[in-house]
Parts: structure tokens; C-alpha cells; sequence
């Protein structure tokens, strides 16, 4: 298992009364009293379930839940203690609230509080089991990240309402799409139980490719961000649920609908292989009607390669972006790189040596390697549209502020031979930018210097 702190998780608990009842579990395992820890933590178990299904039947109408709860009461009224025993089993098979994996967890929980509670009839010795210390913290630790610390709306029937309406609220809230996949991610995606992907991709996928009104249109994008995150997070799964479903064939043919569907297709290029006739007639038609979109479609070439070819000479700034980030798929982003290094090179006017600086070269100078510093040098050295144009000058200290950052000030390599390329060093204005840099690395330096001078003073 991978480093676990029981504090940190009692803060993500979600229901305060769980919380302040679990207090009491740590308390007793701290003290050592692990027998006691077990008893206890499987009453914060159940009364936990309790409280979730208590909210889903208020918050989402649940109808299963408001049964499930009406029968525990009965009991309970019937002075029936068997509730509790039935009552991980009835809200894993009825309302999906846990997965396999969680359900047999809390399934050997409660077999081990029964050992801890009632002794064990021997021959010449009737003790009381006595969980380890490791035993007990691993009950603890599937008890906080299976069941406290997830959200109430895990169920078959009110997940998707209960997730919908949440990306309505981000998505209100002003959260740009990064910040978006963190929250779901933390929130819903890891706790997600198997069982309840196929439903959720079903109805994300009505409200992603289907449905259409001004609430549905502002949410598209998050809903589908939403449905891409669950796939990447259960890829197998998910290509067994699509190749047994025909919806993924089905999509309204609205321009804004169908980018975004190119936008699945392209990220998951699997789903286009598992399409039929109908699907490929709707990617087909709209790629038609939009020439500029199949950059953004890698399953339609033969491979990378052909793909880059065909459409990294027609890239843009925002595109160009996403061929580097296809490549890094490939792990083939250096060449990547170097092809639009190449591209720069090949400019046939001022303008388009400007353009094509912009798109190819001034964002990822920061992620040069020696070498693709050398090719710059050698394509703005044999192009006189490159090295005759005005912006030259402001390019050049650019890439040499760069350059001399890295691998002078921070790797130590010998200057390159400034007579190999006379354009590049008569344009640029090396000895200013040499002394901005050194002033600028400067006050790290002496802060470096300054801690190794009092390093014996130091307390470790």
C-alpha cells in the first residue's frame, strides 16, 4: 500500500457525526486497545451508510433508499438487530454504493468485530479475538477511503444527477477546465464504484452527444471533460462497455456537438475503431464541412508519422500546441520539435518567418536541448527571409537569453562559436543579456553561498 496518514484522512471525512465518532476509533487505537478500535469502527461503519442514505433519499428522491431506511426502521420497531448484518449487502446490491473490492473490505470488518464481540467456545480456553496492530489499521484505512471520506451521491440513481448538478455549480463558479479536472478528480473520479461507470458514461454521454437546450450547451464542454476523466481512469473497462454499446454510434449532427466529439475521438482514438458504418458517415460528413478539423484526427492516418507530415506544415499556434502534446504519446516530442524548427526554417517571406516564429519556436524555447539551439542557429543562418526581417533582432535575444540561461549559468558549456554564425550574433545583443542574466541568477547565488558559509551552524 502506498504511505497512508489516518489524520489526514479523518479531515476529509464527510459527515460530521461520522467524524467525531471516529475520533473515538483513533483514540482507542492510539491507546492500543485494538479490540475496542474494530467494535467501534464498524458501528461508525454502519451508521455512516445510515447517514449517506439518508441524504440521497432527501437530496435525490431516492425511492431505494427511502425502502431501505422504511425497513430498517421496521426492524429496529421489531427490535430486530439483524439489520445491521444485511445492511452492507443491501446497499451494495440495491443502491451500488461500493464496489466489489469494498464491499467484501466491509464484509471481513464485520465478520472481525463479531470475533472481537463474542468469545470463541474452546475446549480449555474461551478468549476474545484480538485483532494486530496491522490488521486493525488496515480496517481503518479501507473503512476511511472506501466509505467516510466519499461523497453521499454514490448510488445506481442518484449519482448522475448528483454529478450533473455539481458541474453545473464549477462551471458557474468561474473553474477554468484545469482547475475542473482537479475537483472532479479528487472528488468523484477515484471513488467512483465500478459497477456505476457503465450508467454514468451512458448518461454523461446523452448530455455530452444527445441533448441540446442553453443549460445543456453552456455544460457541454465540462460534461464532457468529465466523461473524458472516467476514461482515462477505467480505460479496459470502458472499451468493454463501448463494444457492447451501439449509443457511442449516435450523435446529433450539430457543429458544436460534433467538435466535441471529434475532441473524444481524438483523445481515445480506440472509440473510432469500435464505430460502425452510421458513426463513421457522421465523423465523414462534418470532416467535409470542416477541412481544418482533421489535425485533430491522428485515427484517421496510417500513423504518427504520416499524420505529422500531412498536417504539421498547416499548424497553427493552437495547433501546432496539440501536435506536441499528441507526440508526447509517442514519446517523440524532441522530433517533434525539430520538425518545427525545420518548419521556421522553410518560411518563404518576412511575414511568414514571423508567423511561423510565433507558432513553432517562441513557447518552447524554455524545453530546448542543445541541439535543437544549434538547429535554430543553422536554419535563421541559410534564410534570408528569416534573417533579413525586422522582428529578427527581438527573436534572437529571445532564443540567446534562453540559451545562455541554460547552458552556460546553470550547465556550464563552452560558448558556441560565434563565427559559424555571423547573422544570429550580429543580431542579438549578447553583452547586456549576458549581464541581465548574471544579475538575475545573482541573488540565488549569494543566498546559496550565504547558507553554506553558516552551514556548521546549522542544526542537522
Amino acid at each position: 500500500m502506498t504511505p497512508f496518514s489516518i489524520e489526514l484522512a479523518i479531515e476529509k471525512i464527510v459527515d460530521k457525526n461520522s467524524k467525531e465518532n471516529f475520533l473515538e476509533v483513533y483514540k482507542c487505537y492510539e491507546a492500543g486497545c485494538y479490540r475496542a478500535a474494530v467494535g467501534l469502527l464498524w458501528s461508525v461503519v454502519v451508521t455512516d451508510i445510515v447517514s449517506k442514505l439518508q441524504k440521497v433519499e432527501i437530496d435525490f428522491i431516492d425511492s431505494t433508499a427511502h425502502k431501505l431506511l422504511t425497513e430498517i426502521k421496521e426492524k429496529q420497531e421489531r427490535k430486530e438487530t439483524d439489520w445491521e448484518k444485511s445492511i452492507v449487502e443491501d446497499v451494495h446490491k440495491r443502491m451500488k454504493f461500493f464496489d466489489q473490492d469494498t464491499y467484501e473490505n466491509l464484509l471481513h470488518l464485520q465478520k472481525k468485530r463479531h470475533l472481537c464481540s463474542h468469545p470463541l467456545v474452546q475446549e480449555t480456553d474461551n478468549k476474545l479475538y484480538t485483532p494486530t496492530p496491522e490488521e486493525t489499521k488496515s480496517f481503518i484505512r479501507h473503512a476511511l477511503e472506501d466509505l467516510l471520506i466519499v461523497p453521499a451521491g454514490f448510488s445506481r440513481h442518484a449519482l448522475k444527477d448528483s454529478i450533473l448538478m455539481d458541474i453545473d455549480k464549477l462551471r458557474e463558479a468561474g473553474l477554468d477546465i484545469d482547475a475542473f479536472k482537479d475537483v472532479i478528480q479528487k472528488r468523484y473520479i477515484k471513488h467512483l464504484p465500478k459497477e456505476i461507470v457503465p450508467i454514468l458514461i451512458k448518461e454523461l454521454w446523452k448530455f455530452c452527444f444527445i441533448k441540446s437546450d442553453p443549460k445543456i450547451d453552456e455544460n457541454r464542454h465540462f460534461n464532457a471533460e468529465f466523461l473524458f476523466q472516467i476514461i482515462t481512469h477505467y480505460p479496459e473497462q470502458c472499451k468493454e462497455i463501448f463494444q457492447k454499446e451501439d449509443y457511442i454510434n449516435k450523435v446529433t449532427t450539430d457543429d458544436n456537438i460534433l467538435y466535441v466529439y471529434i475532441a473524444l475521438l481524438s483523445r481515445f482514438e480506440f472509440i473510432y475503431d469500435l464505430l460502425d458504418s452510421s458513426g463513421r458517415a457522421i465523423v465523414s460528413s462534418y470532416l467535409t464541412k470542416h477541412e481544418k478539423m482533421k489535425i485533430y484526427c491522428p485515427f484517421l492516418s496510417k500513423n504518427i508519422s504520416e499524420h505529422l507530415k500531412e498536417f504539421l506544415p498547416k499548424a497553427n499556434h493552437e495547433t501546432f500546441k496539440y501536435l506536441l502534446k499528441l507526440s508526447e504519446k509517442f514519446s517523440i516530442k524532441n522530433e517533434v520539435m525539430m520538425l518545427g524548427i525545420e518548419e521556421y526554417g522553410n518560411s518563404t517571406s518576412y511575414d511568414e518567418a514571423d508567423t511561423n516564429f510565433n507558432i513553432y519556436i517562441e513557447d518552447y524555447l524554455i524545453d530546448y536541448n542543445f541541439a535543437m539551439f544549434q538547429k535554430y542557429l543553422e536554419v535563421s543562418e541559410n534564410n534570408s527571409q528569416i534573417y533579413d526581417r525586422r522582428k529578427f533582432y527581438g527573436s534572437n535575444n529571445l532564443v540567446y537569453k534562453i540559451l545562455f540561461k541554460k547552458f552556460a549559468i546553470l550547465m556550464g558549456y563552452h560558448e558556441i562559436d560565434s563565427k559559424k554564425f555571423p547573422k544570429f550574433f550580429s543580431n542579438v545583443d549578447k553583452a547586456n543579456i549576458e549581464k541581465q542574466v548574471k544579475e538575475e541568477e545573482k541573488p540565488e547565488k549569494d543566498f546559496l553561498s550565504a547558507l553554506l558559509s553558516t552551514a556548521d551552524d546549522l542544526p542537522f
